[in-house]
């Protein structure tokens, strides 16, 4: 008769899937899959000088995906002068381009 394996017993634990470490869930939330000239079409009417809180409520109101809001949401700068520093910051983000 066979008996279950004790985990605790053979000293092999339980791993959850997917990343083990915080910073390594961090950066696997931050991948977006997503082409940054697509995201021009929900950047539309914003007026700049704005702040990435002003650019995120503007793409979401323009039918922007969650995860492109997301993103500018995660944005290190706090404000962009014009739509092409914005595109520039996108695209230098891991899966924007």
């Amino acid at each position: 008769m066979l008996r279950p394996v004790d985990r605790a017993r053979t000293g092999v634990k339980h791993r959850p899937r997917g990343p083990s470490y915080p910073h390594e869930r961090a950066k696997e939330e931050e991948t977006v899959d997503f082409n940054p000239d697509d995201a021009q079409q929900y950047l539309e009417g914003i007026e700049y000088p704005a702040s990435k809180e002003e650019i995120s409520s503007a793409a979401e109101g323009n039918g922007a995906p969650e995860d492109l809001v997301g993103l500018i949401g995660t944005l290190p700068r706090p404000e962009f002068s014009s739509q092409e520093e914005l595109m520039d910051e996108l695209r230098a983000r891991p899966g924007g381009g």
